[in-house]
């Protein structure tokens, strides 16, 4: 029996009919998650952000905010190592920068 025809047997009472609407609303809640979720896994990181706002399943984005986990540790270790990363690169960056300037002033002279 198809999905289909098993709904149009539930009919009889207030009980099936009210099972019936229920169900009709969660298969089309599973059509609505499984495209969302098609358009996640097909798209690159730019789509899958620009498209964050036709993920609309309550449930699903309550459960995963409180799943969710930064991907930088907010923790005092983490401020630390992101301090040092910050005063490296920016080091780093000045020291290119010097060299290149520097290369460039012996040319001109």
């Amino acid at each position: 029996m198809t999905r289909s025809a098993a709904l149009e047997e539930m009919q009889g009472n207030a009980f099936v009919e009210r099972r019936r609407e229920d169900m009709e609303r969660t298969f089309a809640r599973l059509a609505t998650m499984r495209s969302d979720l098609e358009v996640l896994q097909t798209g690159g990181p730019f789509t899958r952000a620009a498209n964050a706002v036709r993920m609309r399943d309550g449930d699903v984005a309550r459960a995963t905010f409180a799943a969710y986990r930064p991907a930088v540790p907010l923790t005092f270790d983490g401020l630390i190592f992101a301090c040092i990363g910050l005063i490296g690169g920016a080091s780093l960056i000045r020291l290119v920068a010097a060299l290149l300037t520097s290369s460039a002033r012996r040319r001109t002279a």
